[in-house]
């Protein structure tokens, strides 16, 4: 009995093992099917014409696979152009260049390969939700990137250089952060109204660094070695925590009234201006705790209405020129005591 049993278990077994098939793979597993959710920017996916060359038309995400390089002498040709809201580009770490050498030198130097007003990313048509990542835009003879139709766009981790005129120009509420703006014709970073700027250099720009609008906010920037402007705002906006040094004329400028300076470093401004300031101020700013140093003028006030305290100036031609009505602290030197009865002052070094 315990015999016939046994045999019956083992015939089993040979059973199953016959049913499950050989435990070696006949070869490699089938790869696993593309699920790439963005789509190529190419010929096929989003072709071009004599203004462009790709064009996206529709939302959704698109990516660079290569660098996007004119090759065609005096084109017309922007590099891509957006003409659908609610559309992402990442650039890949990849180069959208406008500038071809050519192979037999010219004359004199020049851009070439290209006709004015080109743009290497162009936003077309009233759009909004428009976001660029990861990569290079460089040498066109107008702006690198224009999104000055779109609303609520969002730029990160993008260099703009060697452009003509603007190197970003982005609408309305915009996000523009950890970006780098380099030697563009005219401002580096210019944004409408709602913008806010984070963690961004601008750095040799023939006009302004970071020219904002009204109603925007500066924070953790660095700009330095622009022409005229480091940073440059209008009304009810704030920049803190950044750096303006080495500019033409003035480290931080406001033109309109109402914004708000704070824990700024604004040194060695005024190469290009015999009276060039670390901090100009029209009306009712209010200037707190920032340090200006070796500027033609360390703070400058005119109009009326602004408060300027806690502030640290020193090694300026004058530290503070006051020309109006305002709410100024005490200027206490080095020598003098800090007390309780000063907590506002205004220090001179």
């Amino acid at each position: 009995m315990r015999m016939t049993t046994l045999m019956f278990g083992i015939a089993t077994l040979i059973a199953r093992g016959a049913l499950a098939g050989s435990l070696n793979p006949s070869g490699p597993p089938s790869p696993t099917p593309d699920d790439e959710p963005r789509t190529p920017i190419s010929t096929a996916t989003t072709p071009g014409d004599n203004f462009a060359f790709f064009r996206i038309t529709r939302p959704g995400s698109y990516f660079l696979t290569g660098n996007l390089v004119n090759q065609i002498q005096a084109s017309t040709r922007n590099g891509i152009v957006i003409e659908s809201s609610d559309v992402t580009i990442d650039l890949n770490g990849f180069v959208v260049d406008g500038l071809t050498v050519l192979v037999v030198p010219v004359a004199e130097p020049q851009p070439q390969g290209l006709q004015p007003d080109t743009v290497g990313i162009l936003a077309e048509g009233t759009l909004e939700n428009i976001t660029i990542l990861n990569g290079v835009v460089k040498d066109w003879i107008h702006r690198g990137i224009d999104l000055d139709s779109a609303d609520g766009v969002r730029v990160e981790g993008v260099i703009v250089s060697g452009n003509g005129t603007e190197g970003l120009w982005v609408g309305e509420e915009a996000l523009v952060t950890h970006c780098v703006a380099r030697d563009n014709g005219a401002s580096g970073i210019f944004a409408l109204s709602g913008a806010n700027v984070t963690e961004c250099i601008a750095r040799g720009n023939g006009d302004t660094g970071i020219n904002l609008a009204s109603r925007n906010t500066v924070r953790g920037c660095t700009a330095m070695e622009n022409g005229v402007y480091g940073i440059a705002l209008f009304s009810d906006s704030i920049v803190t925590q950044s750096s303006a040094n080495l500019n033409g004329v003035d480290g931080i400028h406001l033109f309109g009234e109402d914004n708000h300076v704070l824990n700024n470093i604004c040194n060695g401004n005024g190469g290009n201006a015999a009276n060039g300031a670390g901090i100009s101020s029209s009306n009712g700013d209010r200037l707190e705790s920032n340090q200006v140093a070796d500027n033609d003028v360390g703070i400058s006030l005119s109009g009326t209405g602004s408060i300027v305290i806690k502030n640290s100036a020193g090694g300026n031609g004058e530290n503070y020129s006051v020309i109006g009505t305002h709410a100024v602290g005490p200027f206490v030197g080095l020598d003098d005591p800090i007390t309780t009865t000063n907590p506002w002052a205004n220090f001179e070094f």
